[in-house]
C-alpha cells in the first residue's frame, strides 16, 4: 500500500488545496467540535456539522449520516469530504462506503491518533450491543489529507493518545520513532514523524489489509493501552516533559514487578514486543490452552492474552508476589482468559496444548520438567509443544534435542535488542 497522502503544514495550505476546482466536492461533514474553525465559510461547498462520539458511535449514527447524504442527492459519482476525529471518520467513512453500494470519500484527520492510525488502513463501522466495530467495511478512501496545524487545538489528552500510538508504530518498525519519542524531551511530534509513523502502519496493511494475520500486530496497542495509563496502584515511568509541564505516560508496571529495571527506558521493545514475537511464529487458535511456565511479572503470557482474546492462559510462577502482580495485571486488563497458578512446574499436572516460557531455564532441564504437561493429540498446523524465548548461542544447550527450530526475531523486527534473540520450537515427544 503506497503512502498517497498530502501531507501539510498549515490550515491555509489545506484549505487550498481542499478549495481547488479538480477536487469538487459534493459535501464536507464536520465533527461538530470544530464549529470554531467555521469552515462554512472558508470551504466553497456546503457544510455539515455532525456530533458523533464514542457512546453514539452507532448504527443510529450512521442512519444520520445516510440521510444526510440524500439529502443532499450524493449518487454514484459524488464525493465526500470528511473532518474531524477518529469516531466521525469510522461512522461516515462506513456510511460512505455503504451509501447507494459506495461512493467515494476523502479524510481530513483532526487528531494525531486519527492521523497515524483511524485515518489509515481502509477500516471503518460502529459499536453494537456485541463490541466495538463489530460492523463495518474495508474501504479506502480517496485520499487524506494530514495537516500538522490542525494538532494546535488538541487537549493534552487527545496528544497523548496519538503519541501512545505512535510510540507503539515505532515500536514495531522504527527504533528511531520509538527512541525519538519515549527518550526525547520535546512533547509534540514533527509532521515528518508523523509521516513515518503512518508508512510503519502502511507497510503492515499492504501485507494483510483484511487483518487475517500480520495486521493483527497492530491491535495489540489498543488494548495494551491499559497497561499505559495512569493508575493509583501502578507506578508510572513516563516520558520527560517540556516546560509547560505537559507528561506522556509511556509504560505503566505494577510497583513490585520483577522486571529489569536496567532496560526500563526500553520496556516496550525488550519486554512487550519480546513477548509478542511468539506470534510470529504460531498463531494459537481460538480455544487452545496455553501454559506460560515461570510467567514473573506476567510475560510473555499477558500480551499474548490480549492478543489472543479466545485462547486460554494459564501464568505459572512459584513466588507468591510476582503472581499476585499477574492477577493484578489481569484484573486490571478485564483478561476473562488468563488464569494464575502459585505453584512450581514440577507440581503442576494440567495438560496443555503449548508451554511457553522466558529463558527461564536450560532446554534439557525445562523440556524433562513439563513434558508431562503437553497434550498429544494436536489441533493446529503444527505438533503441540515448547515454544521458548531465549537468547546467544544454543548449539550446547539444544545438542540433546534431534528434532528442534529455531527462529531468529531479527527477522521480524528491526530493533538492535533482538539481533541475539531467538524463539526455540520443540515440538512434543514421548
Amino acid at each position: 500500500m503506497t503512502d498517497s497522502n498530502k501531507y501539510l503544514g498549515t490550515l491555509e495550505e489545506l484549505l487550498n488545496d481542499l478549495n481547488q476546482t479538480n477536487n469538487n466536492y459534493d459535501l464536507v461533514i464536520v465533527d461538530s467540535n470544530l464549529e470554531f474553525y467555521n469552515f462554512e465559510k472558508l470551504l466553497n461547498t456546503d457544510v455539515l456539522y455532525i456530533d458523533i462520539s464514542e457512546s453514539t458511535k452507532n448504527l443510529v449514527s450512521v442512519e444520520i449520516v445516510w440521510n444526510a447524504l440524500f439529502e443532499h442527492n450524493l449518487n454514484r459519482m459524488s464525493n465526500l469530504l470528511i473532518i474531524g476525529g477518529g469516531v466521525l471518520l469510522d461512522v461516515c467513512a462506513f456510511a460512505a462506503s455503504t451509501y447507494k453500494r459506495g461512493i467515494s470519500f476523502c479524510l481530513v484527520p483532526t487528531t494525531l491518533l486519527a492521523m497515524v492510525d483511524a485515518a489509515h488502513g481502509g477500516k471503518n463501522g460502529f459499536n453494537n450491543n456485541y463490541g466495538k466495530n463489530q460492523i463495518g467495511t474495508f474501504t479506502e478512501p480517496k485520499s487524506i489529507f494530514v495537516c500538522h496545524e490542525l494538532l494546535d487545538s488538541l487537549s493534552e489528552n487527545d496528544y497523548k493518545d496519538g503519541l501512545i500510538e505512535l510510540i507503539k508504530h515505532g515500536l514495531i518498525g522504527s527504533s528511531e520513532i520509538y527512541e525519538q519519542l519515549s527518550l526525547g524531551s520535546e512533547y509534540k511530534v514533527s509532521l515528518e514523524t508523523i509521516k513515518k509513523g503512518i508508512k510503519i502502519k502502511l507497510d503492515i496493511v499492504s501485507e494483510d489489509f483484511t487483518e487475517l494475520n500480520k495486521r493483527k500486530l497492530l491491535n495489540f496497542g489498543h488494548t495494551i493501552g491499559h497497561l499505559i495509563e495512569k493508575d493509583s496502584e501502578f507506578k508510572v515511568f513516563s516520558m520527560p516533559a517540556n516546560e509547560q509541564g505537559h507528561k506522556v505516560s509511556a509504560m505503566c508496571i505494577p510497583s513490585d514487578a520483577k522486571l529489569s529495571r536496567k532496560d526500563i527506558d526500553n520496556l516496550y521493545v525488550n519486554h512487550i514486543l519480546h513477548s509478542l514475537s511468539i506470534a510470529k511464529v504460531h498463531e494459537f487458535l481460538d480455544g487452545s490452552d496455553i501454559l506460560d511456565v515461570g510467567t514473573g511479572g506476567g510475560l510473555p503470557g499477558i500480551p499474548l492474552a490480549i492478543l489472543f482474546p479466545k485462547v486460554n492462559f494459564t501464568l505459572l510462577d512459584s513466588i507468591s508476589k510476582k503472581i499476585k502482580v499477574v492477577e493484578d495485571i489481569s484484573k486490571q486488563l478485564s483478561l476473562n482468559n488468563v488464569r494464575t497458578v502459585n505453584d512450581r512446574a514440577e507440581n503442576h499436572n494440567l495438560k496443555y496444548d503449548f508451554i511457553i516460557s522466558r529463558a527461564v531455564s536450560k532446554m534439557d532441564g525445562f523440556y524433562s520438567m513439563v513434558n508431562k504437561n503437553i497434550k498429544l493429540k494436536s489441533r493446529s498446523n503444527i505438533p503441540n509443544g515448547i515454544i521458548s524465548l531465549k537468547g546467544g548461542d544454543l548449539k550446547d544447550e539444544l545438542k540433546n534435542f534431534n528434532d528442534y527450530k529455531i527462529f531468529e526475531i531479527s527477522e521480524f523486527f528491526s530493533n538492535d535488542f533482538f539481533k541475539t534473540k531467538k524463539i526455540v520450537f520443540i515440538p512434543y515427544s514421548n
